[in-house]
């Protein structure tokens, strides 16, 4: 019996611990727009940098790199317009609904920040 109280204690122990350090490494808003922005920008040089068949193709696939960084900031204050943060104290969801324009597609991510990193488990075009 002595032991089964000893084990109930170092387990009680060991999930506080374990949420105090969820708890703590909880990523917030800022480090989410820093890291969408990041994914962002690699999902573009992928998909949108391709090679050039006219000369508005050719100068956007040779200047790529550099207009997507050059747009970071603005990548970053349109991903922060249109995520929504549900903060649970030990993790968060962002949920991030992505419409440039009424011409081109929008995309919905959802993401889970948890022990300071993110991970996105659904990403859809709406």
């Amino acid at each position: 019996m002595k032991l089964l109280s000893v084990l109930a204690v170092v387990g009680t122990a060991g999930l506080l611990g374990l949420g105090v350090v969820m708890a703590k490494s909880n990523p917030g808003q800022v480090e989410y727009e820093e890291y969408a922005a990041q994914r962002f920008g690699l999902y573009l040089k992928e998909n949108a940098c391709g090679e050039g068949k006219n000369p508005l193709e050719k100068f956007l696939q040779e200047n790529c790199d550099r207009l997507i960084q050059e747009a970071q900031p603005t990548i970053r204050g349109l991903l922060s317009a249109t995520t929504q943060r549900r903060d649970f104290v030990f993790f968060s969801l962002y949920t991030t609904d992505l419409k440039v324009s009424r011409w081109l597609p929008g995309y919905q991510f959802e993401t889970l920040g948890a022990f300071n990193n993110f991970y996105t488990f659904s990403a859809r075009e709406n």
